[in-house]
């Protein structure tokens, strides 16, 4: 009994597959045959829009390439023009470099020119006031000459000394330096009356003075500053050498270089018969390099000519400074004598 209920039960079973297949397999049949007579979908309509705008796809894009490869050139041109340009801007600013170069080298040549033709006026006008005021010393010179006490004078010797000094502007003593009488004195007032720097006249005081103070003596040499030579007083004398005088003034020193000049006869008269007859002037005081220039220029000193005369006479007569004497009388001339101021040590 069991046996056939589990062989029925196992039926049914076998039977509710089948019938599950069966419907199963009717129901894939009826889905299929459903598709099948299905009507097909239409495809969708095309309208004109559609169609231009699927023919201008095409364009666009080949007009986008286009767009592209023109960019591509305009960006190169511009690459081009902007190197060109930087190429231009320097060409140009090189030419504008040079250009302003050129207006400035011509400014500076345009300015140098004008600085060479103020110096040559300013040269020109300087030669046109010293051509002015020689003239005018000459002038001077023969106005005076003009106007001289020619009265006991020697007037031969007068002569010759105008025609020595010619159309200079100067004066002339001519003195017997045993005696000191004088045979003329061409141009009085300014032999007698005005004082003059004696520039390197100075420097037979100096000489005398570096002689007496042991400086030098007459076989002595003496370094010349940055020079590559060596001087004696005779040679330094005859070349009027400043810096072997400049060297030995430093030495002596400013006082004693004064003290010299006083008992040569500077800074005071020298007696001779003449009227208004000046002193001239020696110097106060002066220090360092000032004393040497001194000895060598004779700066602030103010000498006559008659003074020198005395002074060169002093040196020429063995140290005898002597009173110079113009008779003016046959009776001057009779009891004239020679009148010693001072000795002075010139061995």
């Amino acid at each position: 009994m069991s046996l056939n209920y589990y062989a029925s039960f196992r039926l049914r079973r076998i039977l509710s597959f089948l019938l599950l297949m069966v419907l199963l397999t009717a129901l894939g049949f009826t889905v299929v045959a459903k598709d099948r007579h299905k009507p097909p979908v239409a495809p969708a309509k095309t309208t004109k829009r559609d169609t231009r705008e699927t023919a201008a796809k095409p364009a666009k894009s080949n007009a986008n390439k286009r767009d592209t490869a023109a960019d591509k050139r305009s960006n190169k041109q511009t690459a081009q023009d902007k190197a060109a340009a930087a190429k231009d801007k320097g060409k140009n600013s090189k030419r504008e470099r040079e250009k302003a170069a050129r207006l400035v080298a011509d400014r500076r040549r345009q300015e140098a020119l004008e600085a060479e033709r103020r110096r040559r006026a300013a040269a020109a006008a300087a030669e046109a006031r010293r051509r002015a005021i020689d003239q005018g010393l000459r002038d001077e010179t023969q106005a005076n000459i003009l106007r001289d006490e020619t009265t006991g004078e020697d007037l031969e010797i007068r002569r010759i000394a105008i025609q020595a000094l010619g159309n200079k502007a100067g004066s002339v003593v001519v003195m017997d330096p045993r005696s000191g009488r004088v045979f003329t004195v061409v141009n009085q007032d300014w032999a007698l009356r005005k004082g003059y720097k004696p520039c390197s006249t100075i420097k037979l005081v100096t000489g005398m003075a570096g002689l007496s103070e042991h400086v030098i003596d007459n076989g002595d040499t003496v370094n010349i500053a940055d020079r590559n030579y060596r001087l004696d007083l005779t040679d330094s004398l005859a070349y009027s050498n400043n810096g072997y005088f400049q060297n030995v003034g430093g030495q002596v020193g400013f006082e004693r270089m004064v003290k010299y000049a006083r008992q040569l006869g500077l800074g005071e008269p020298t007696g001779i018969n003449q009227p208004n007859e000046s002193a001239g002037r020696v110097p106060l005081f002066k220090s360092g390099y000032a004393v040497n220039h001194m000895s060598s220029h004779g700066d602030d000193f103010e000498v006559t000519p008659i003074q020198l005369a005395t002074l060169v006479s002093a040196m020429a007569n063995g140290g005898n400074l002597l009173t110079p004497h113009l008779p003016r009388t046959p009776e001057e001339n009779y009891n004239f004598r020679r009148i010693v101021r001072r000795r002075i040590d010139v061995s």
